[in-house]
């Protein structure tokens, strides 16, 4: 789940850097000036799914019992 959510960041800058040059070069009516904000969107979404990743690894590595 963790390497998901790695691809979904990469995906997610990805556009949205494609949907920058494209508004850069004038392209702001172009349907794919909104990978922009898709970019920011995807991006979000890996970036939550990394987080509870996170959070789950450590809640199960706490409830391991003492030695």
């Amino acid at each position: 789940m963790r390497i998901f959510a790695k691809v979904l960041e990469a995906i997610g800058i990805a556009l949205l850097l494609l949907g920058y040059v494209i508004y850069l070069n004038g392209g702001a009516l172009s349907i794919l000036y909104y990978d922009f904000f898709i970019g920011i969107g995807i991006f979000l979404v890996g970036r939550y799914l990394e987080k509870r990743v996170k959070e789950k690894t450590l809640a199960n590595q706490s409830i391991q019992p003492l030695p």
